[in-house]
């Protein structure tokens, strides 16, 4: 028997959302794929895809990306009955191209599924992608890649193929805690209760994830704080200082000159300010 070549459908650039029912299903059967890349995400209900004999199901949190030229068949899963999703049709600049690289799932489609803290962040994006996509806006589709980029890029964070998408979701929750809190005195007993670990525990799990001690990183966070303030701020350099999280003025200029290379009234002296 003669198997007859579908050439991929073309399509441009489109971002929407579908909210399916049992009264208005969705079924995408495209043999031939399409001639740009769809991503497919699951806000709530469920989808399914068949692709090679295999029918798998798309749940809440989880994305799914279709490359040029691959068969599709996907929908609203029919035991469901419900499925809202947001998707994109795209064709990606030469430098999204490391950000599509997505582990490939059991039927060998690019598959990821988000951590709950992540999930109402993408949420947003793609739907004011959608927004801005329908603006009458002369750069609307300027503006809307921009958010489709937005949420390549958190969905690297969590891509178990990258670095950071491997690191204990513990040590991520500890460190965005230091990046909000650092200013303030923390303790270690405080951070492992963050991470919900012991402190001897999370402090060689922290280490062994960032190759570095959860203090570097405090005071990393607190120095970043000090030149921002030196930058943008006229506060004495004890203000600053202090106001940085360090409670000693001697050893805020002895770590700021460790760090920088000169003390931080010479290093506000000598950094232009707008």
């Amino acid at each position: 028997m003669k198997t007859s070549q579908v050439a991929p459908q073309k399509i441009g650039f489109l971002f929407g959302r579908g909210r399916n029912t049992r009264r208005d299903p969705h079924h995408v059967l495209r043999p031939g794929g399409t001639d740009v890349w769809i991503l497919e995400y699951t806000v709530s209900g469920r989808g399914f895809v068949r692709s090679g004999g295999l029918v798998t199901s798309m749940g809440p949190g989880e994305l799914l990306l279709f490359p040029p030229g691959l068969a599709q068949d996907y929908g609203m899963h029919p035991e469901h009955g419900a499925w809202d999703h947001l998707w994109v049709c795209f064709a990606p600049p030469a430098p999204w191209l490391e950000l599509l690289k997505w582990p490939e799932g059991a039927q060998g489609l690019p598959r990821l599924a988000l951590p709950p803290a992540l999930r109402p962040r993408v949420k947003r994006a793609l739907e004011e992608g959608v927004r801005l996509f329908h603006e009458p806006l002369e750069r609307r589709h300027a503006f809307a890649m921009n958010r489709l980029e937005e949420v390549l890029l958190w969905c690297e964070t969590a891509n178990p193929d990258r670095a950071q998408g491997r690191m204990d979701p513990r040590i991520r929750r500890a460190l965005e805690f230091i990046h909000r809190q650092a200013t303030r005195p923390l303790s270690l007993a405080e951070l492992a209760h963050c991470a919900v670990l012991s402190p001897p525990r999370f402090s060689h799990l922290f280490k062994e994830q960032t190759g570095r001690s959860p203090w570097h990183f405090i005071e990393d966070r607190r120095l970043a704080h000090a030149v921002e303030l030196l930058l943008m701020s006229g506060k004495t350099v004890a203000e600053v200082g202090r106001e940085s999280g360090f409670l000693s003025p001697f050893y805020f200029s002895r770590t700021f000159k460790r760090r920088y290379g000169m003390g931080p009234r010479a290093f506000r002296g000598k950094t232009p300010r707008s």
